[in-house]
């Protein structure tokens, strides 16, 4: 008994753990898409530390998780925040596309009905979201649904696409009309998967990808105009 009770312990502490880190990430990220933090500048775990009052061990696994997804990288002699331009998010949604059209044609015609109901399920409660962090969150879990048992898991396209995954999703869906437009495509990309009709739900797939990476383009544009007129 005294065991168990240690063990529930350790795995509540851990995940205050692991939320604290994510919620340190998750600050980092918004200051970086806000332009807060600007491209290439420093951000090491003594600075995220000291600005968000955490331990230094917390903010180091918060730096590396950023580092993984893309929002942080080594520029010569440090590790700095990673922006993006329009045309980068255009180029990322290629890759994606790209990536995703591989393993969407090896998955997907093998998901039974029932594991299609739950991605159905998932996506439902996701435009219920109230938050972009929310909306993103219920898109990598889809994700995860979608091509976690892929026989492709370990093909370069696999790990090309976890690792632009999230940051992609951050970037192309800065508002709430986007994010909830592009749950709702998955939403269509599952009812024709439901139907066999895996040829068009790819075709709506790809299509949503370019849609709203097109939407983040114009509005990155526009802030940028907004921007430079009042300088």
């Amino acid at each position: 008994m005294g065991n168990e009770t240690e063990d529930r312990q350790k795995e509540k502490t851990n995940a205050r753990i692991e939320m604290v880190i994510e919620m340190v990430a998750e600050a980092v990220r918004v200051s970086i898409l806000e332009e807060i933090t600007k491209h290439r500048e420093k951000i090491d775990g003594q600075m995220i530390a000291k600005r968000y009052s955490v331990d230094i061990a917390i903010a180091e696994v918060a730096l590396r998780k950023l580092v993984k997804e893309g929002f942080a990288r080594k520029f010569d002699t440090y590790i700095g925040a990673v922006s993006m331009s329009p045309a980068e998010i255009i180029k990322l949604a290629d890759d994606r596309g790209i990536a995703e059209g591989i393993l969407f044609r090896d998955a997907m015609p093998r998901k039974s009905q029932i594991e299609l109901d739950v991605i159905l399920s998932v996506i439902c409660n996701g435009l219920r979201s109230k938050t972009r962090r929310e909306f993103v969150y219920a898109d990598i879990k889809v994700f995860r649904l979608m091509y976690g048992h892929s026989k492709n898991g370990l093909r370069p396209s696999v790990y090309m696409l976890k690792r632009i995954y999230h940051k992609y999703d951050y970037y192309s869906w800065g508002s709430h009309d986007v994010a909830r437009k592009n749950l709702l495509r998955l939403r269509e990309v599952i009812e024709l998967c439901k139907s066999s009709k895996f040829s068009e739900a790819q075709g709506v797939l790809t299509y949503s990808i370019f849609e709203s990476s097109y939407a983040t383009y114009k509005e990155f544009w526009n802030k940028l105009k907004i921007r430079t007129s009042n300088e």
